[in-house]
This record gives C-alpha cells, structure tokens and sequence, in this order.
C-alpha cells in the first residue's frame, strides 16, 4: 500500500481472515478503491468500489479475501 509520507506499506493477511482497507482521501471528492491480483498482467486493476463520502477516513472490508483460496491482493485508490 502507498503511504504519502512512509513509501510503500505492505501488510500481510492471513488464509480464512478478512481484510479492511482504510482510505483517508479528500472528504466530498468521488474515489474508487481498485485492486489487483496480479500486477504483471496488461490490466491488473479492478474497480471494487466508487463512492463519495462527506467524512474520512472510509474504511471497505474485503471478504473476497476471505474466500479466496490465494488471498493475495494489491489495492490503491484514485480519487477525481
């Protein structure tokens, strides 16, 4: 995960255990949280959301994660 003052963050998940991904963007501007399996492939990123929420930080719970069998995955945020 990208962090604007630290680089790049990585935090690991767990087999069989959920995952909640914390945005702290701008409040009342639209973003859509994507994520990627792979990031070799020609179009890695899938839009898993598109909200516009008047508070931050925003926080998604990715169960997908959860039932996936490689529950390895890349997430990033672009915002409008």
């Amino acid at each position: 995960m990208a962090d604007v003052y630290a680089g790049l963050v990585v935090l690991p998940t767990l087999p069989n255990v959920q995952f909640t991904v914390r945005v702290d963007a701008t409040p009342g501007t639209p973003f859509t949280l994507e994520a990627a399996t792979n990031l070799n492939a020609a179009i890695p990123w899938t839009p898993l959301l598109t909200t516009n929420v008047p508070a931050m930080p925003f926080d998604y719970v990715d169960f997908d994660v959860k039932l996936s069998d490689k529950p390895q995955k890349y997430y990033r945020v672009r915002q409008s």
